[in-house]
């Protein structure tokens, strides 16, 4: 409520040891309503924090679980060019977990079965609506934009061969979700899904995701511009470096709000805004943010 203080205790440092601190800090305005953090918790939120341990040790075999769950299954042959509906839904109610698992054929090229995943694209789309609410290559969906690695996250995982996506998406009265190949050759696509009752009564929020790239150099990538209300749940991005420099990391994030000339948020290096500070040392899979791909001028990074 009035003022607080931060100390670090830094151990016996050794000449490889590079120790960086670093901390981000908002104020209220004057006059806001400020509770303290307790001093002390009680048992209620000791139980909490306990809960919340367990599910963030335990997420990998919660998405094989969600899977292993779903009522839903079938297998479809996805022809190059064709696109096919593996989901529909005439009645409202949220799809709380769905999975794929695409299979090429034996005979595929090593180069094309690499492409895979981004030649295939998903779409989802609610309450009839023409455009769809979700359209972005398999991959960069689950987070395996360059080849499929098994890893967990909270909202999305690659369990096994499966692709499992466990972010609730609600709709009104329908949903239809589709799969189209862009592709060389057919792929065989396992599917899985539970559509689960209505979420309540309030407005509804509705699921979107959207992919883009550019090729450029020295200027501004817009990851996204959206208009009306609603909540940024996460961010993959894919990074390849072209000149042979790790410069692919020196740009820092930034979000302008309602029309802002001048940015309100501006971070403070590309690795930073994914929890991997002063670069990454490995690969690494966390609840809410992580880094999938690492190899030369090349890095793909997630964070939810």
């Amino acid at each position: 409520a009035k003022s607080f203080k931060i100390v670090l205790t830094v151990p016996k440092l050794t000449p490889d040891m590079r120790p960086y601190f670093q901390i981000n800090y908002l104020k209220y305005p004057d006059n806001t309503a400020v509770e303290s953090f307790p001093p002390a918790l009680t048992d209620a939120e000791k139980e909490l924090i306990k809960q919340v341990q367990y599910e963030w040790a335990h997420v990998a075999d919660a998405a094989a679980a969600a899977k292993q769950a779903c009522a839903v299954t079938n297998t479809v042959t996805i022809q190059p060019g064709q696109a096919v509906e593996w989901l529909k839904s005439d009645k409202g109610g949220v799809i709380s977990t769905f999975w794929m698992n695409p299979v090429p054929p034996a005979g595929a090229a090593a180069w094309d079965r690499s492409k895979m995943l981004r030649n295939l694209v998903l779409t989802f789309c609610w309450d009839d609506a023409k455009q769809p609410a979700v359209q972005v290559p398999l991959g960069d969906f689950f987070c395996n934009a360059l080849l499929r690695r098994a890893f967990s996250s909270l909202p999305v995982a690659v369990s096994g061969n499966a692709l499992v996506c466990r972010f609730p998406m609600p709709f009104g009265k329908s949903a239809k979700g589709m799969i189209r190949n862009d592709g060389a050759f057919p792929v065989t696509l396992e599917t899985g899904y539970n559509i689960g009752p209505p979420a309540g009564t309030g407005q509804l929020q509705y699921f979107q995701a959207a992919w883009n790239n550019a090729v450029s150099q020295g200027i501004p990538y817009q990851v996204m511009r959206a208009s009306g209300s609603g909540h940024l749940v996460g961010c993959y991005v894919v990074n390849i470096g072209m000149d042979g420099y790790w410069s692919i990391f020196e740009g820092d994030d930034m979000i302008r709000l309602n029309g802002e000339a001048v940015q309100s948020f501006n971070g403070t290096g590309l690795e930073d805004c994914f929890n991997g500070g002063w670069y990454y040392y490995g690969l690494f899979e966390r609840p809410l943010h992580g880094l999938v791909e690492k190899a030369p001028i090349r890095a793909a990074q997630y964070r939810f």
